[in-house]
């Protein structure tokens, strides 16, 4: 987190949106209000924080380094700020993030609500053939670069209730060393794929966007989204039960 200046703080905006986060927010008083960007899977007791980069929304207007494209936008919502996308042609161009280049273990954490509840494929997060994140009907596919399958192939989870208007926070962790892909919505595993030779380090360094230039729009809002390298995955002996094929 060392070229973000944000990363790892408590996000500058979020003292004024909140005047009272230093009391009793229901949310555990936790610094963002959203709770997702550092929280993400509490419910399975991981631990996990991402920190390395936190998109602060509230600054995205005045921020040089992050561009808004199309018709993207930052609304006022009651319970915070978020980023609006219309399904055409929006997207936010987060840079390269060069902190994260030659990352081994890449984990970030999202909080997304569609628009319509149409079932359509949406290029939520992306980082062109590194890693990517694609809402698809009522699930998700992953992509993450590896050495047995091309990339666009993608690790899918399908009937998990993510067509529907609700906010959902989804927390993708993979470590290309141990080989491992976890895929947790709203703290359930719904893809932890342990068979795969990941190789997504050496992969040219591209920028990071909400949305993508290629199509599959995004639809809907995006609440949080953070980006961490030192990933934790939810241990899942207990959890078996839970995994969806």
């Amino acid at each position: 987190g060392t070229t973000q200046p944000d990363s790892g703080t408590t996000q500058p905006d979020s003292g004024t949106t909140q005047p009272d986060s230093g009391t009793t927010q229901p949310d555990s008083g936790t610094t963002q209000p959203d709770s997702g960007t550092t929280q993400p899977d509490s419910g399975l007791g991981s631990g996990m924080i991402f920190d390395d980069f936190v998109l602060d929304i509230a600054a995205l207007l005045s921020d040089d380094r992050i561009q808004l494209k199309g018709d993207a936008t930052v609304a006022n919502t009651g319970s915070g700020q978020v980023i609006q996308f219309d399904g055409n042609d929006d997207y936010v161009n987060m840079g390269r993030l060069e902190e994260f280049a030659s990352s081994s273990q890449l984990g970030f954490t999202v909080e997304f609500a569609r628009d319509e509840a149409d079932g359509s494929t949406q290029r939520l997060v992306w980082n062109h053939k590194k890693i990517g994140l694609v809402l698809k009907d009522d699930g998700l596919v992953v992509n993450v670069a590896n050495n047995d399958a091309k990339f666009h192939k993608g690790f899918k989870a399908k009937d998990i209730g993510l067509n529907d208007l609700d906010k959902h926070e989804i927390t993708v962790l993979v470590d290309e060393d141990a080989d491992r892909l976890q895929v947790l919505v709203d703290d359930q595993i719904v893809i932890d794929e342990t068979g795969v030779d990941f190789d997504f380090s050496s992969a040219p360094n591209r920028d990071w966007t909400l949305g993508s230039q290629w199509g599959s729009d995004i639809d809907g809002e995006v609440s949080a989204f953070a980006i961490d390298d030192d990933v934790q995955f939810v241990n899942t002996t207990v959890l078996d039960d839970t995994l969806i094929a």
